[in-house]
């Protein structure tokens, strides 16, 4: 399953577990608050009680899910800063692996270009041709390496 949809399970899950704790604590509020006033004959007294014990025990478990969904973003946030964090530090190394497949690239180039000079060098030797000085050209202008 996808990310998001264990996420949104997980949302489910606190609601459903959420709405049950509130019935069961009303139900148990009520009933018990109807007992003791049957028992004791004050009608309306432990009921309002135990409603009003119940409704303490909501507020108790509504903060609690507040806490763990809190927590649960926390962490999420924490791992989704890990993996942008990862993403950079690749970005990065991608980056630095072609300044440097670039600079290869350069020195390739140069070596190549005086492996050419040096043999034009050799063929004019073999071939006894004059040698030329590689620092001036023909025009007696300096040469650019």
């Amino acid at each position: 399953m996808r990310k998001d949809s264990w996420t949104s399970l997980k949302h489910i899950n606190m609601g459903l577990s959420f709405g049950l704790s509130v019935i069961a604590y009303l139900l148990f509020g009520y009933f018990i608050g109807v007992w003791v006033d049957n028992k004791l004959q004050t009608t309306p007294v432990f009921l309002i009680v135990g409603l009003l014990l119940a409704s303490v025990l909501i507020y108790r478990a509504f903060n609690e899910m507040l806490k763990v969904l809190e927590q649960s973003q926390r962490v999420e946030e924490g791992l989704r800063k890990e993996r942008i964090d990862k993403e950079e530090l690749h970005k990065r190394k991608v980056e630095e692996a072609r300044k440097s497949l670039e600079q290869a690239k350069s020195i390739l180039v140069d070596f190549e270009e005086m492996i050419s000079e040096k043999e034009r060098q050799a063929l004019r030797r073999i071939r006894g041709e004059k040698e030329e000085d590689p620092a001036v050209d023909k025009r007696d202008k300096i040469k650019k390496y």
